[in-house]
């Protein structure tokens, strides 16, 4: 009994720590709507670039077959033709990174 009684005698000398009170603000349900269109927003955006780059893409990939034939028919090599070395490393570039 007597040791119950010091373990109370120790709880009872322990200072109190007053915890602070923080104030939290949440979101509002104007703001998560706001953030929710913009997003959508965005996806839109992506979307209509993605399908503006597959169509560019496909005339691109058509144009070098053409180069390439041309300059088959010519003797030459398809980098020789100024711009063709671009287009190609474009192409290359964007079907590894973005589609």
């Amino acid at each position: 009994m007597k040791t119950l009684e010091t373990i109370y005698k120790k709880l009872n000398s322990v200072e109190k720590t007053e915890l602070e009170t923080h104030k939290v603000e949440l979101a509002t349900q104007k703001e998560l709507y706001s953030s929710a269109d913009k997003i959508v927003q965005g996806q839109k955006a992506i979307d209509k670039g993605r399908n503006i780059l597959e169509k560019e893409m496909k005339r691109a990939t058509k144009l070098m077959d053409e180069i390439e034939s041309q300059a088959k028919e010519l003797g030459i090599s398809a980098d020789d033709v100024k711009g063709y070395k671009q287009l190609r490393i474009e192409v290359s570039n964007t079907k590894s990174e973005y589609l």
